[in-house]
């Protein structure tokens, strides 16, 4: 048996009225050739046969759709409590870690402050121990007549001092409203001849904590107090 689909027609194996894929096309009517004698089909059936079985698309594979879901109310209020206990816990640590480093702070400063008074007279009282002022790392500095530094008024305030006694110190202003925080220190003068007094006010916990260091560079009725460094209770 033979077939003539054409140019580019199917192979004559596959002509075969009798084939299942192919018997529909043809139709119902036909039948198999008598023998010997060749049996032609139209090229266009052939075509629409032969593309059909070779060209079949191949399967799509899908992924499997992942199913999101969201918190349950049990799940949520159980990252919540957490995350309460967390902040209840940690907050109170960081606080108390932030008050000791300004602690720390204006210690420092208190120290840098009380040593440079010390080192002023102790360079008076090697001058001779006279004169109402004395030459300190090249800043003239005036002192009381005991040789504490002390400021003057109308002439050398606190923040003269803090300047002339310290090298490098933090920022200093006088104190002046609006009383706004911020780095450094507030200055107040009390500068009179029965009490001196330097009073420098810390500004970065200003308003919510009051921290200060003070100096008395002449205290008339209280003696003791001449030279002497105060400061708050941090």
């Amino acid at each position: 048996m033979t077939c003539r689909g054409g140019r580019g027609g199917p192979p004559p194996h596959r002509c075969d009225p009798a084939t299942p894929w192919l018997s529909a096309e043809i139709g119902a009517g036909d039948t198999r050739p008598e023998s010997g004698k060749t049996q032609e089909f139209p090229v266009d059936v052939v075509k629409k046969v032969v593309n059909r079985q070779t060209h079949k698309p191949l399967p799509v594979t899908q992924k499997p759709q992942r199913r999101t879901q969201g918190f349950t109310f049990v799940e949520l209020m159980a990252v919540i409590l957490i995350l309460s206990v967390l902040a209840a816990v940690m907050i109170p640590r960081f606080m108390d870690a932030t008050d000791e480093a300004h602690t720390s702070a204006i210690n420092g400063v208190n120290g840098g402050f009380s040593t440079a008074v010390a080192s002023a007279r102790a360079q008076w009282l090697a001058d001779g121990g006279a004169g109402s002022s004395v030459n300190f790392d090249g800043s003239n500095i005036p002192v009381s007549s005991l040789g504490w530094p002390t400021p003057v008024a109308g002439t050398t305030d606190c923040n003269d001092l803090w300047g002339g006694l310290m090298q490098n110190p933090p920022q200093v202003t006088t104190l002046a409203a609006p009383l706004v925080k911020g780095e450094g220190f507030w200055s107040f003068t009390v500068a009179n001849p029965g009490i001196s007094l330097c009073l420098y006010i810390y500004r970065p916990t200003y308003p919510e904590r009051l921290m200060w260091i003070g100096y008395y560079g002449r205290h008339a009725t209280l003696p003791q107090f001449n030279g002497r460094m105060i400061r708050s209770g941090f």
